[in-house]
């Protein structure tokens, strides 16, 4: 089915696709005058996971792209990102406890040196409660203390 969302304040709007399992399966953008302004698809796999994304200008021309892999258990274990012509921009791999948390992130360049280490806790109940950012150096840059 499809739901026509008006963008009120830039007066454009976009219509969203869905697939039959509820998966939204295509944004289409329109500018003012009426012309498609930009598309984006999504591509899901068996699960319901969703194993692409891609964007194209208003000349049907691709932009940018997301392909996303998953472990056995459903994990978004790797995520690699393209610019138009193809060249990875960056490629993330993530590793995950018994319970399905995300506890490691690591973040690579298109060359594929690292650009930085995400380490995450999470309590007793899988609520996560600490974000620790890393650069390449192996430095702590950042860390996100969380609170419930």
């Amino acid at each position: 089915y499809n739901v026509d969302e008006p963008q009120l304040v830039t007066k454009q709007r976009s219509i969203y696709s869905y697939d039959v399992k509820r998966n939204r399966k295509e944004i289409v953008s329109y500018k003012k005058d009426g012309s498609v302004s930009g598309r984006s698809v999504f591509t899901f796999d068996s699960q319901g996971n969703i194993t692409e994304f891609a964007a194209y200008d208003a000349h049907g021309s691709v932009t940018f792209r997301l392909v996303h892999r998953y472990d056995d258990r459903g994990n978004n274990n790797e995520t690699l990102s393209y610019k138009h012509d193809g060249t990875v921009v960056s490629r993330s791999i993530s590793s995950f406890d018994e319970n399905g948390n995300n506890t490691e992130k690591n973040v690579y360049k298109g060359d594929g040196s690292l650009d930085y280490k995400v380490l995450n806790k999470y309590d007793a109940n899988g609520k996560k409660i600490e974000e620790n950012f890393y650069n390449v150096a192996g430095k702590l840059d950042e860390k996100r203390i969380y609170r419930f």
